[in-house]
């Protein structure tokens, strides 16, 4: 059975995450690996890391963080006990040494992770840098909540398409980790400032193809104009009721759009949903 990573410190919004991800787990039929780590150089969450390691922590420090992480996991699963559900996933607990986003990597590559889940900042509509690395870097599909996310089954599922190929592995993923499980819808989205004849040939071909690959019923397209992807994605999610965002990393033209250095641009979170981001395996 594959896991659902979830890293955790036990605060209140990282609390929030793992309730999303026990509901998660048990519509996919998976477990949870939670995830501990123990700072020893006091870098946090932060991803400026540098080539030359300060001391670590004391030996005291680092053995009290770990006793207290054990505690907070112990009362974190008297917590659950109560919970009004039937069947909890199994929950895996981990903790781990080392600088906080390497270890994420590190464990989010062992063979029995099948998703890594990450929660936003704040403000629902950012990602945090440390996220954005762990994009960039782990081979997982990566699921980025808004912080303090609710829950809803996954009936319906937008996924952002470039026409890219390789497109064709992810949306197999999609109906076999989350689609297929429910019975969910998964719309298509294709944004584009070019309508052209020959963009649409291509849109056409694109899926022709897809039709070929899959034969799940619940599934449709759509190829709509505009030059504010985050805008177009969110409007279309709420007229779909769309209940997660799906994307390929590696559909260059679209990420660029959603996300460049800009502050104002880095808006993964427009649709105030869920994303899942595959990277090419």
């Amino acid at each position: 059975m594959k896991s659902i990573l979830v890293p955790t410190d036990f605060s209140e919004k990282s609390k929030s995450s793992i309730l999303y991800a026990l509901k998660l787990a048990k519509q996919l039929q998976m477990s949870i690996t939670l995830l501990n780590v123990v700072d020893l150089y006091g870098f946090g969450i932060s991803i400026h890391v540098p080539a030359t390691l300060p001391p670590q922590m004391p030996q005291s420090v680092v053995e009290g963080a770990e006793r207290e992480g054990k505690r907070l996991f112990s009362q974190l699963i008297n917590e659950l006990e109560d919970l009004d559900m039937r069947e909890k996933p199994v929950i895996h607990f981990v903790q781990d040494r080392g600088v906080v986003v390497e270890q994420i990597l590190e464990h989010s590559e062992e063979d029995d992770i099948g998703m890594v889940l990450l929660t936003g900042r704040q403000r629902i509509n950012e990602i945090s840098g440390i996220t954005e690395y762990i994009i960039e870097n782990t081979s997982k599909p990566l699921l980025i909540l808004p912080a303090f996310a609710v829950f809803s089954p996954y009936r319906r599922i937008l996924y952002a398409s470039d026409y890219n190929p390789k497109d064709i592995q992810n949306i197999r993923a999609v109906i076999e980790l989350l689609a297929g499980r429910s019975e969910a819808y998964v719309h298509v989205l294709h944004i584009s400032e070019d309508m052209s004849a020959q963009e649409q040939e291509r849109g056409e071909e694109f899926r022709k193809l897809i039709r070929q690959e899959f034969d799940y019923q619940r599934l449709d397209f759509a190829t709509i104009p505009g030059e504010n992807p985050v805008k177009v994605l969110a409007e279309f999610a709420k007229t779909t009721n769309a209940d997660v965002v799906a994307m390929f990393k590696e559909n260059i033209g679209f990420w660029q759009r959603v996300f460049t250095r800009s502050s104002t641009k880095r808006m993964v979170f427009g649709t105030g949903l869920p994303v899942l981001v595959f990277r090419e395996q």
